[in-house]
């Protein structure tokens, strides 16, 4: 494994140059907007400076992993399940990619404002299962505030559990307000923040079909997904029925049946294609939740030895007979479709690959750039390559992955400025290639100016450094 990736590469160097503007001087992608991580910017941006990008992302990464499954298992032990048998469902949970592609959706990943906030929710499951309602709502107040997108769709509906369940009905109202004021820090920018963008139906359905389709659009999230998560939330709210009598279970019943109306919400929206609500990524918490709550159940019923359960007969309950049906049902697809520890072998190999590769063309160049060229300068490269920020250190004409929620318009305009008319966001490989063909004529005429290029086209200007096919020009003059 390496540090930053994925996400990292673009959350941790918005958090880096947000704590020293000297960092990615003048960059206009993170020099306004992302105000729904204004909590994590100004809790992490002091540490970032001291730590510097990589020490944070392996403190932030482990600390986050360590806690999140901590207190899985913790909710395990809740529920009855022995702690080797949790253990081992929270394994096998890993190897399901944890959502199962659903959402593209993890709780365990890189260190990132939503990992903070999946920590706080967790922590405030655990509380509301053990009934110490204080501690519930302030920790899901810190989980919306970190991140509003995992408090408004996990944060929301445990709260409304808590005011639901005649145990802490009136606990519930009487801390409601703690869960409200440790929120508002993140509610508020991100509420403003939504209120100034004022995005058109178009910039919503680029955003959700072109930009985001992995994280909303139900159509690519494949079969077996949605299928074996369909069968897990079945499941669980069976089983949840089954053990009514116990106080835990009925509240992650509730819990997980609110959380699924947005989910199903969603599925509506991409029917009649309200990307306004697409968004809002409906499909973030629950695909990850259920699964990891699926294989703690397991645990339970391998802890107690009661495998009939999990073979339906007529003479059994209408519950006990879905609970049942569904229960073999997501086994034996799981087992058939998914195979987890497979999944995680080939994880492990392919961390193990990507952590001893030799440093791409690519990377070398942009490496190379971090040195040799002055650090206000502005550099333009393939807009998908997830590394050009870190790895050059300089501010970039404009990037795919970083999104700037607050300025749609300029930022397609500068897409579309660098890259063909008729280009497929969304499902085209062939970035680089269609980069490589930008005219010597359409780069001069960028606004602003670029000082440097990174490309595998043939260009006249001064080339200062290349590595295998990528060349790194100097547009203006030195």
């Amino acid at each position: 494994m390496v540090v930053p990736a994925g996400n990292e590469l673009t959350y941790l160097v918005l958090l880096a140059h947000r704590a020293d503007p000297n960092y990615l001087a003048g960059d206009w992608t993170f020099g306004a907007g992302f105000q729904e991580f204004a909590v994590w910017l100004t809790v992490f941006g002091p540490v970032i400076q001291l730590l510097g990008i990589e020490a944070l992302g392996w403190i932030g990464r482990i600390t986050t992993w360590v806690a999140s499954g901590a207190l899985l298992m913790l909710v395990g032990r809740r529920l009855g399940a022995k702690t080797l048998a949790a253990a081992l469902g929270l394994i096998l949970w890993l190897g399901l990619d944890q959502s199962m592609g659903v959402g593209a959706t993890q709780i365990i990943a890189g260190f990132q404002a939503r990992s903070v906030s999946y920590v706080f929710l967790l922590a405030a499951l655990l509380a509301a299962l053990s009934q110490r309602i204080s501690w519930a709502m302030l920790a899901a107040g810190l989980a919306f505030a970190f991140h509003p997108g995992v408090g408004l769709w996990a944060s929301g509906p445990l709260v409304l559990a808590i005011l639901t369940m005649r145990e802490t009905r009136n606990q519930g109202w009487r801390w409601l307000a703690i869960a409200v004021l440790a929120a508002l820090p993140g509610a508020i920018p991100q509420i403003l923040a939504l209120g100034d963008a004022g995005l058109t139906k178009n910039e919503t359905d680029f955003i959700a079909f072109d930009r985001l389709p992995h994280h909303v659009d139900p159509l690519v999230f494949g079969q077996r997904g949605p299928l074996l998560l369909a069968l897990m939330v079945g499941f669980n709210l069976a089983f949840c029925w089954l053990r009514r009598t116990d106080f835990a279970y009925r509240l992650l019943g509730i819990f997980q049946t609110v959380a699924l109306v947005p989910v199903l919400v969603g599925l509506v929206a991409r029917a009649f294609e309200w990307t306004w609500f697409l968004v809002l990524i409906p499909f973030r918490v629950l695909p990850a939740i259920v699964p990891a709550l699926f294989m703690l159940n397991l645990a339970v019923v391998a802890t107690n030895r009661a495998w009939s359960e999990l073979w339906p007969r007529r003479s059994q309950p209408a519950a006990l007979r879905v609970s049942a049906a569904t229960g073999a049902a997501a086994i034996a697809g799981v087992l058939v479709l998914w195979n987890p520890v497979a999944e995680l072998a080939t994880d492990a190999a392919t961390n193990l690959r990507i952590a001893n590769r030799a440093p791409s063309d690519i990377e070398t160049v942009l490496r190379w750039a971090s040195v040799e060229t002055p650090t206000d300068s502005l550099l333009l490269g393939p807009p998908n390559i997830d590394e050009l920020f870190y790895l050059s250190e300089r501010s970039q004409y404009v990037s795919w992955e970083a999104l700037p929620y607050d300025r749609i318009p300029e930022w397609r305009s500068r897409l579309a400025s660098v890259m063909p008319p008729d280009f497929r966001y969304r499902r085209s490989n062939l970035w680089e290639e269609e980069f490589g063909r930008l005219p010597m004529e359409r780069v001069l005429a960028l606004d602003p100016r670029v000082d440097y290029v990174i490309t595998t086209a043939d260009y006249t200007f001064p080339a200062l450094f290349s590595s295998g096919d990528w060349v790194l020009y100097q547009v203006t003059p030195p």
